[in-house]
Parts: structure tokens; C-alpha cells; sequence
């Protein structure tokens, strides 16, 4: 599997979730999703509820399957200060690429999807995902041309994640884990480039 593909929330700390049964029992057995399945079967007769707890746990999972690379170390380090002196082509040209090694430091990243639940094309209730993020990172390179990041070298990372899922205001569901020490010796490729942008 390539390197980049690895590297997602939901491989590195969610995959016991996204993969078994415990999860979905725990959301569907809360009182808030109990009070779901009777709307919904009052409004459609009766609903293979289990399918619909899987398919939610499925959504979930997907919506986990989000690259780190992309969503929580580049944009941490694009506002970096010092990597502005390699978007200067005259110092760096475009045709030159350059290994920067970054002191070992960690990230903390927090987001907030969401997955709205419709029936009949109406919507009936948002399921909120907080999920946060800590990465500790050791020993790391960057391989940066033309102004733009190329790959993420060597190196090594750990951290740990959080999932908490609410619905209609009431927590449902939460999970930590931690990650196991993952070496970055292949490196993560970054197809066509990551622009550093120039800071205000």
C-alpha cells in the first residue's frame, strides 16, 4: 500500500472502529438514535434499523478517511516562516530541488466534519464528529522545488487521536487511541506538489 494512503486518521487511530461492530452497537443502543429509529419507522413502516446503524458507522469511517499528510502536517507547516525563503526562485531554482530537515516538534490538529442524515430527501438529524489530533515527529525532511513540497522523507511520527460523535446535542459515542511508532522510511509522496504560500 503506498505510504500516503497509509497515513489517514482513520488507519492510524480509527480502524477498530471503521472495521468492527462495536462502535456501530454503542451508537445504535444511545437513547438520541433510539428516538431516530421511531421517526423513522413512523414515517416509513419498518426499517432494517441495523443496516442503517451500519451504514452511518460506514459514513463515519469514510469521513475518517482523510489524508494526514494533507490535513494536518501541510497545513501546519505552510504557515512555517522559514520555509518562505523557498518560494524565492532566484535563490532556488525551479529545475533544483532541495532537502529541508525540520527540528523534531509536535502537531496538534483538531476538526469538525459532520454527516447530515436525510430521509425521503429531508434532512432529520446532523451526526457531529469532533475529531483531535496529537503528532509527535522526529527527524523529518521535506524534499521542496519550484516552491512547492515534493515529499515528506524519513523520519518518524507518533500521537494519538480522538473521536467523540454527537447527534441532536447529546454525545453518542467516544473513542482515544494511540498510534504506534510509524517510520516514514519510503517517504510520502505528494502528487503534483504542495504550493507554499506566501504568508501575510
Amino acid at each position: 500500500m503506498p505510504e500516503q494512503q497509509r497515513w489517514t486518521l482513520q488507519r492510524l487511530f480509527f480502524g477498530r472502529f471503521a472495521r468492527g461492530s462495536r462502535g456501530r452497537r454503542k451508537i445504535e443502543r444511545h437513547a438520541e438514535m433510539a428516538n431516530l429509529k421511531k421517526q423513522m419507522a413512523a414515517e416509513l413502516g419498518r426499517v432494517k434499523w441495523r443496516v442503517i446503524a451500519q451504514e452511518i458507522t460506514k459514513q463515519i469511517g469514510a469521513v475518517l478517511d482523510v489524508g494526514i499528510a494533507d490535513h494536518v502536517l501541510l497545513p501546519v507547516w505552510n504557515k512555517w516562516e522559514s520555509l518562505q525563503q523557498y518560494r524565492d526562485s532566484d535563490k532556488y531554482p525551479a529545475n533544483e530541488s532541495v532537502i529541508v530537515p525540520l527540528v523534531n516538534h509536535g502537531i496538534q490538529s483538531g476538526h469538525a466534519p459532520h454527516i447530515d442524515l436525510l430521509m425521503n430527501g429531508v434532512e432529520i438529524g446532523r451526526l457531529e464528529l469532533n475529531v483531535n489530533v496529537g503528532l509527535g515527529l522526529e527527524g523529518v525532511n521535506l524534499r521542496v522545488q519550484d516552491g512547492r513540497i515534493w515529499q515528506i522523507q524519513a523520519g518518524s511520527c507518533t500521537g494519538s487521536g480522538q473521536l467523540e460523535c454527537a447527534f441532536r446535542g447529546q454525545s453518542i459515542y467516544k473513542i482515544e487511541r494511540k498510534s504506534r511508532r510509524f517510520d516514514l522510511k519510503n517517504g510520502i509522496t505528494l502528487k503534483e506538489g504542495v504550493p507554499i504560500p506566501a504568508l501575510p
